[in-house]
């Protein structure tokens, strides 16, 4: 009789919608069993969040060429507040770190490019393991990647393990910074972008009006319904594009 093996695993998580780091101690078989020990959210300070506001908007703007060096001369930032955010969330906790089996990290998305499968995230694992001392496993995006898939949507691994044991046959809708839907049975799983969540409203509102997010739709319930804008994005061709297909953060900017 085989013995299963249980992890104690810290995951890390970080969205495109770019408001913080979710971070979860857990025990794990890696497949069927999951137990949260406990869970935390940190927010991401206004003046670490313009920072990589702006290394989103200056990576899209340089050419390919200058790509590598420009993250090379970024990552440093991410990698260390990762660090210090996996620290903090160690001692608030009060986990012992000799027990953790490894941390999973999904890095901060800041380029993505599915028609060329390239998705780049910052964050270092192999620096992030020296500072810590934990072995790290991540790159989840690149191994979808040379699996055949587009890098994203990642989260629907975990789903399919939560809607499994719900109904034969489900579906779950999440809405990020992007949103994205996620089909499964029990022997299948189906999951893609579905087009733009919560950055363009979170977006105009730090332009329109110096705020992180539109509070019970205040200014949107004061608004009028521009048809040929939404017309015109309605008729955009990804909605016409088939499965498996994903999205940049900044595709849907073209229409501000």
């Amino acid at each position: 009789m085989s013995i299963v093996k249980i992890y104690n695993v810290i995951g890390i998580m970080s969205g495109t919608s770019m408001d913080g780091i979710d971070c979860s101690y857990l025990k794990t078989d890696g497949e069927s069993s999951v137990s949260i020990i406990c869970e935390s959210t940190y927010k991401y300070s206004i003046n670490y969040k313009n920072k990589l506001e702006k290394i989103v908007k200056d990576i899209n703007a340089i050419s390919k060429s200058k790509r590598n060096k420009y993250i090379k001369n970024n990552e440093q930032l991410v990698t260390n507040y990762f660090s210090k955010i996996i620290k903090k969330f160690i001692n608030e906790n009060n986990i012992k770190k000799k027990y953790v089996d490894y941390i999973g990290l999904s890095g901060q998305t800041i380029f993505h490019d599915p028609k060329n499968y390239i998705s780049i995230q910052l964050g270092s694992c192999r620096k992030i393991k020296n500072k810590l001392g934990i072995k790290i496993i991540g790159n989840f995006r690149q191994n979808d990647i040379s699996l055949g898939g587009e890098g994203a949507p990642i989260g629907s691994f975990y789903y399919k393990h939560i809607l499994d044991k719900i109904s034969k046959s489900s579906a779950m809708i999440n809405l990020g910074g992007i949103a994205n839907i996620c089909y499964t049975n029990k022997n299948s799983l189906i999951a893609f972008d579905i087009g733009p969540a919560n950055l363009l409203i979170d977006d105009l509102m730090k332009i329109n009006f110096k705020r992180n997010f539109d509070l019970n739709g205040k200014h949107a319930f004061k608004g009028t319904v521009n048809k040929k804008l939404i017309n015109n994005f309605k008729n955009d061709i990804f909605f016409k594009k088939n499965y498996p297909k994903s999205l940049d953060r900044e595709y849907f900017k073209k229409y501000f």
